[in-house]
C-alpha cells in the first residue's frame, strides 16, 4: 500500500507550543506503538521497518515539542502527554477510516460509472 502524506492543522490551545502541520501517518504510527506498547510489534503490524517507526515518533514529538513515549531497551510507556494524545488520536484515525469507508461505499444513482461521474464533475468545473 502506497503511503500518502496527509497533514492536518493542529488546534491552537492558549500558549501551548503547537505545530502548523502534523503528518497523519505519524499519528497512525503513534497509535500503534501506544496500543501495542512496542516499537517492534508496531513495525510488524504496520509492515514498516522499526527504524521508520522510531523516526515517525521522533517527528511527532518534535512537531508537538513534547516527549510522548518513555523508551528503554525493554519497555515502552506513554508519558502524560502521550496518554493525553492517545484517545483523541484513536478517535481521529477512526473517523478518517469511517470517512474513507463511506466514500468507497457511495453508489452512483445516475447509472454512470464512478469514472464517468468524476469526469463529468471535472468537465463542469472548467
Amino acid at each position: 500500500m502506497k503511503s500518502v502524506k496527509h497533514c492536518a492543522p493542529l488546534p491552537v490551545h492558549g500558549s501551548q507550543p503547537t505545530a502548523d502541520l502534523i503528518d497523519l501517518n505519524d499519528l497512525r504510527v503513534f497509535a500503534y506503538v501506544a496500543s501495542l506498547a512496542s516499537f517492534s510489534l508496531a513495525a510488524v503490524a504496520l509492515r514498516m521497518h522499526k527504524s521508520s517507526v522510531s523516526r515517525s515518533i521522533a517527528r511527532l514529538e518534535t512537531a508537538l515539542d513534547k516527549s510522548l513515549i518513555y523508551r528503554t531497551t525493554r519497555t515502552v510507556r506513554l508519558t502524560r502527554h502521550g496518554m493525553a494524545l492517545k484517545k483523541p488520536c484513536d478517535d481521529v484515525l477512526t473517523r478518517i477510516n469511517e470517512t474513507i469507508g463511506y466514500a468507497g461505499s457511495v453508489k452512483s444513482s445516475s447509472g454512470f460509472t464512478d469514472q464517468q461521474t468524476d469526469q463529468m464533475a471535472l468537465d463542469s468545473a472548467h
